[in-house]
């Protein structure tokens, strides 16, 4: 089984980001600059030309697309 290591950093790069929600670097780089069509990306910030994710707001952007999928009609109601 390979595991990867939960980085310890609250301020993600690109790649460490990519990791952490299991999508590709390159579709997180596309989202960043809009070039995808229906989801927008996570909040970053920029030190200097290095963009940076927060974990906070990686784990609130999954909330953000998070699906009622397989869920029953009463469970949706709460």
């Amino acid at each position: 089984m390979n595991t990867l290591a939960l980085p310890t950093s609250r301020l993600l790069t690109t790649e460490e980001a990519a990791n952490y929600l299991n999508i590709s670097k390159e579709f997180l780089k596309r989202m960043r600059y809009g070039q995808t069509t229906g989801v927008v990306g996570p909040v970053y910030v920029k030190f200097g030309s290095q963009p940076r994710y927060d974990r906070r707001d990686l784990d609130r952007w999954v909330d953000y697309y998070r699906t009622n999928e397989g869920q029953t009609q009463a469970n949706q109601s709460h």
